[in-house]
Parts: structure tokens; C-alpha cells; sequence
């Protein structure tokens, strides 16, 4: 039996056997459309088969990468906050200047008036 056929049968037999629907639990979920008897088996793992000690390296290799990925956020979200803070405290300062020239008007104009 060739490996298309095989997985036609899986749907196929998957189709008649399992529903999807609304789960309380998670949302949507996969239910029985039949009984499901002990010892009975439910699915049929059809990936790659690999050696524990491969598995355990492919999964340390994963773990890296999502570190490294979580790292460079925090970077990204770093910058933003310097950026904001920058930003914050331009504005502040531009403020401030303007507030002091509008101070040295008024104390020009009142001279002025004397």
C-alpha cells in the first residue's frame, strides 16, 4: 500500500470515526462519533521515528531558538522604551523653552509698559 494511499484511508477512516465541535475546555475540540473500547487504538503516530538522544538535541536546538527569539523582543521593546523616553524628554524640554521665552516676554513687556 503506498503512503497516498494509505493517508486517504487514514482521512477517510478518521472522517467516519471523529468529529470536530465546540469544546467547552479550549474552544473546538475532536470528538468520538463512535465508542472508543479499551485498548482500542485512537491515533496512529506517522511522523519521523528518531533515537532519543536526537530528540533530546532537536529539542535543546528549538529551546535556543525561542530563547534567542525572546531576546531580541525584549530588545525590540528595550529600544521602543528608550525611544519613548527619549521622545518624552525632548518634549519636556521643548516645553520648558517655551514656557521660559513666553516668562521672558511678559517680564519684557511689563518692563516696557513701566
Amino acid at each position: 500500500m503506498s503512503h497516498v494511499t494509505h493517508m486517504n484511508e487514514s482521512c477517510h477512516t478518521a472522517q467516519q470515526r471523529l468529529i470536530l465541535g465546540r469544546s467547552g475546555i479550549e474552544g473546538y475540540g475532536i470528538f468520538a462519533k463512535q465508542p472508543i473500547y479499551k485498548g482500542e487504538m485512537v491515533v496512529e503516530y506517522t511522523g519521523e521515528r528518531v533515537r532519543p538522544v536526537v530528540a533530546d538535541k532537536r529539542e535543546t536546538e528549538v529551546s535556543s531558538e525561542r530563547e534567542r527569539e525572546r531576546e531580541r523582543e525584549r530588545e525590540r521593546e528595550s529600544r521602543k522604551e528608550r525611544e519613548r523616553a527619549k521622545s518624552h524628554t525632548h518634549t519636556k524640554s521643548h516645553t520648558h523653552t517655551k514656557s521660559h521665552t513666553h516668562q521672558r516676554c511678559a517680564q519684557a513687556t511689563a518692563t516696557l509698559l513701566i
